[in-house]
């Protein structure tokens, strides 16, 4: 029954076209949708987090308090403490090109490279500028600029480089200003640091560390390793973006439901018009479980190969979406090739129940034309259908996050147009 059921699938291929598109498409947008969400996620964890990059521990204050100057003396004798570096910041203003003053932060710079946060982008040094700032206000390496401090003197500052502070800084939509901690001090007034930054020694891990610092017993302090600073601070900045990925899942599990209507109409029409076929193998001895067993084969290799394509083509889109990069675990392509095959399954299963009850003699007798009635109505309401879809589409594409559900019921009403007209097309894909 197997040979029978692969040489069906050879011989006619083109009668089946129609239901691999359904299920490629389908499964392209569940695919998509999962690479994507787990790719930007990755994106954003990575430069959400960028602040322990390198980080073994991290000592916090206490309800939002500062660290005392003196505890990062204390924290460099740790035993096993390779390198720490305390993290300050603190308000000022900056005196644009025009003379209006505007809000930027006062960083300091970690001595140690391996704690800093940012890329130069151009020049050096340690008067460090955000390129967005650098920009709007036309500076450039060895460009002067004037700054406010918190005494109300202006003063000014040559700027030696240019940086870009990512997505991660904590002024987000603000200005930087990177300076030696003694010139933030002096310019701001800070008196301690919101974080001390820690590295460990070759051989001691995160957690052997934390423990150490914690025998310190700082006042009004707390030890946590890197590889938890860097999930909370990721999950706080990059959370967001989890509702994004929620609509594009809801729109692709729709696409694929109406990719199962689609399947469920192609099987009917084509199997209906294979009785003669079903009842010679019933001639030739072969039992209804036999026959039914030899569909949902058909059907499950199609689901198969039409999910691997949907795969495959899904793997394009979110390239193109994140520049060539993708995140695509096993488990993904796993769970999208299942989905595909169990939906066509599904889809097939009471077509294929409907021809496994075909009587021998049905060979005998000339099986009906199988033609479709209203075909004007079915492509007018086709048409209709589909410019109704993609008109909702294309007034959802520009209202953002919203957006995504008109998008959804686009494509939900597009691929209704695809179900309606499905018919005329399975008829003379079935008859090659």
């Amino acid at each position: 029954m197997l040979t029978v059921t692969l040489a069906g699938l050879r011989a006619g291929w083109r009668r089946l076209l129609l239901s691999a598109a359904a299920v490629a498409l389908g499964v392209a947008f569940v695919a998509g949708t999962l690479i994507n969400t787990a790719t930007v996620h990755a994106s954003y964890y990575s430069q959400f987090a960028a602040q322990a990059r390198n980080v073994d521990a991290a000592v916090e204050p206490a309800n939002g308090a500062r660290l005392p100057l003196s505890d990062l003396g204390a924290v460099r004798a740790v035993p096993g403490v390779a390198s720490a570096e305390g993290r300050m910041q603190d308000s000022l203003s900056i005196v644009g090109a025009n003379g209006r003053a505007y809000a930027a932060v006062a960083e300091d710079l970690p001595p140690d490279p391996r704690f800093r946060d940012f890329t130069v982008r151009s020049g050096g040094g340690s008067v460090l500028l955000d390129q967005d700032t650098a920009a709007l206000d036309h500076v450039s390496a060895r460009t002067p600029i004037s700054v406010v401090g918190q005494d109300g003197r202006t003063r000014r500052l040559e700027v030696t480089g240019i940086v870009d502070t990512g997505i991660s800084n904590a002024a987000p939509g603000g200005s930087v200003l990177i300076l030696p901690a003694a010139t933030v001090r002096a310019l701001t007034g800070a008196d301690g640091y919101q974080q001390i930054d820690v590295a460990a020694a070759p051989g001691v891990s995160q957690s052997a560390l934390v423990a150490r610092l914690a025998g310190l017993r700082l006042a009004r302090a707390s030890v946590v390793t890197g590889g938890h600073l860097a999930a909370v601070l990721a999950e706080q900045n990059a959370g967001g973006e989890g509702l994004l990925s929620t609509g594009l899942l809801i729109f692709a599990l729709v696409s694929l439901l109406v990719a199962a209507l689609v399947i469920y109409n192609s099987f009917r029409t084509l199997l209906a018009g294979r009785l003669r076929e079903v009842a010679l193998l019933r001639c030739v001895g072969a039992s209804r479980r036999q026959v039914m067993a030899g569909l949902l084969a058909e059907s499950a290799v199609l689901g198969l190969a039409a999910s691997i394509g949907g795969l495959a083509l899904g793997t394009l889109l979110a390239a193109a979406l994140n520049s060539g990069r993708v995140a695509l675990t096993p488990a993904t392509a796993a769970l999208c090739l299942a989905t595909g095959t169990a939906v066509t399954v599904g889809a097939a299963l009471l077509p294929a129940l409907a021809a496994s009850t075909t009587a021998p003699v049905a060979a005998l007798t000339t099986p009906p034309e199988g033609k479709v009635g209203g075909v004007r109505t079915r492509i007018i309401l086709a048409v209709l259908l589909a410019a109704a879809g993609l008109g909702l589409t294309a007034v959802g594409i520009p209202r953002g996050l919203p957006g995504l559900f008109m998008i959804a019921a686009g494509g939900t009403i597009v691929f209704l147009g695809f179900l309606v007209i499905g018919p005329l097309v399975a008829g003379p894909l079935a008859a090659g």
